[in-house]
């Protein structure tokens, strides 16, 4: 007890514990704070149903089911005599599960012989057969109504710049088209999510599939540790020492392998939480245990400080003393893994400094804040800086510029990134809303800050990595983020 004591006392007494109470004190105190933190979901809900917005998507859909109800009656009813209680209906959902497979399904189709040609377009196709199951689950249940959320309009204005942009920054269409891609594609993801239904059960089943794939890509990259798996030279800065490997999983990037397990460990977590019997603790725990030592040994800066943020989202919202866990196991970091330790004490060092403003991420941040600046309302155009895209279509002068948000930046303008920043604001608004109603729900409220713990830690890593560049992480973040808005209090689905 003293020792823990004494411990709390040198962190208050610290100035780092100072300027983290100043920065705290004036986030707390900001406009953004009070607005993220407003009503509860269902008066974000009332207010969006009093936008014009809403009413046209109101009307859209009343529409729909008129149609449905004029053109495909007596379809309709052979179809839920013939189906009703088969594929469509009652099973429909397991598609989904094909999205928490994604690494293992992406790396057998990449390495097989006969389904490399799938590689590059089977998402695309589990994504259409996903809108079709849900325009089956329309045409068999009568009384089924779109979703709405408080989420709608912020998505469409984001989706609206993009289809903007590309209208008007279009120097080479197969480019932008491509760009535009990769950019919002996969944002309609939540809309499938929302929308498709999902019963308390049937999302319970799929964050489990999800946690279980992660499951096995985290004890895999824990193989590879082991046995010392080769990694190409420009993984490791050469003034560092201690790193014999990155461990990169079926995912094939350290970087974005230690993106997925931020997402899945405060999932993780909440399942542990929230297990009944012993049993299932122990294998919670095992879970988490393999999850945490592969997010060690990939060995990414970026990861590990996002898994810091996302631990301490996860640990404020449901459990504080998981706080005082993290700053012991801060103090205990350099005798329990010194490689760790002098990897991030690298991180803060000014030969660290002095090598990323030769040629590592300050160089190309500052290159990309150059061209943002010629050209700062519509940017260069879709696909054409600082990411696949570009690099897909050797666009003279690209790279990998290892931040997110400046490279939506620099492609889009001030009003591609506008409105793509409105967007996650009012994520985080409507994340707040559901907590807020779900506190006197412990099992959903658990969850529910697990998968919100996940999704903001990937968002803080898009800061030094282009993580929403892989396909894999967008269209994960989109569907974990549609299961938990829908995970509404006092229901019984």
């Amino acid at each position: 007890m003293s020792t823990a004591r004494n411990i709390s006392n040198c962190w208050n007494q610290s100035l780092c514990s100072r300027f983290f109470k100043f920065l705290l004190e004036s986030f707390l105190k900001s406009r953004t704070f009070r607005f993220i933190t407003g009503p509860g979901l269902s008066e974000q809900c009332s207010y969006f149903q009093d936008t014009a917005t809403y009413r046209a998507l109101a009307g859209f859909s009343r529409l729909i089911t008129l149609l449905r109800r004029v053109s495909f009656k007596a379809a309709q009813a052979s179809i839920s005599n013939l189906i009703s209680e088969s594929l469509v209906w009652n099973y429909s959902y397991l598609i989904f599960f094909l999205i928490a497979a994604y690494p293992l399904v992406d790396y057998i189709l990449r390495n097989q012989p006969g389904t490399s040609a799938l590689s590059g377009i089977w998402d695309e196709l589990v994504f259409l057969v996903t809108g079709l199951l849900l325009l089956g689950r329309f045409l068999i249940d009568e009384g089924k109504r779109f979703s709405f959320t408080p989420l709608d309009l912020p998505i469409l204005l984001f989706v609206g710049a993009g289809i903007f942009l590309f209208l008007v920054k279009s120097p080479e269409p197969d480019v932008a088209l491509d760009g535009w891609r990769a950019t919002y594609q996969y944002v309609f993801w939540f809309f499938l999510t929302v929308s498709f239904g999902l019963t308390s059960k049937q999302r319970q089943q799929i964050i489990w599939a999800f946690v279980l794939v992660g499951t096995l890509v985290a004890f895999y990259g824990i193989y590879q540790y082991i046995i010392g798996v080769p990694i190409p030279p420009n993984w490791v800065d050469q003034a560092e020492a201690g790193v014999r490997t990155r461990v990169f999983s079926w995912i094939g990037s350290p970087n974005v392998l230690g993106s997925y397990l931020v997402l899945l460990i405060p999932v993780a977590a909440a399942l542990f939480h929230n297990a009944g019997s012993w049993r299932a603790k122990a294998a919670a725990a095992a879970i988490l245990l393999g999850m945490a030592l592969c997010l060690v040994f990939t060995f990414s800066r970026g990861a590990w400080l996002a898994f810091l943020l996302a631990a301490l989202v996860y640990g404020t919202l449901r459990d504080r003393r998981l706080l005082a866990l993290i700053l012991v196991g801060a103090v205990l970091l350099p005798v329990v893994s010194p490689s760790v330790a002098n990897r991030l004490q690298y991180t803060f060092s000014s030969k660290y400094v002095e090598s990323s403003q030769r040629g590592g991420r300050f160089a190309r941040w500052e290159e990309a804040l150059e061209r943002f600046s010629h050209q700062p309302v519509t940017g260069v155009g879709l696909g054409r800086f600082g990411g696949a895209t570009a690099a897909r279509f050797n666009i003279p002068g690209t790279f990998y510029v290892d931040n997110y948000y400046l490279k939506v930046a620099v492609e889009t303008g001030l009003i591609g990134v506008g409105t793509f920043l409105w967007l996650l604001l009012n994520v985080l608004r409507t994340i707040s809303g559901i907590l807020k109603e779900l506190a006197r729900e412990p099992g959903k409220y658990t969850l529910s800050c697990g998968i919100a713990a996940g999704l903001l830690g990937v968002l803080a890593h898009n800061l030094v990595e282009n993580i929403f560049e892989v396909p894999m992480m967008q269209t994960a973040f989109w569907v974990l983020l549609g299961i938990l808005v829908t995970q509404k209090p006092n229901t019984h689905s």
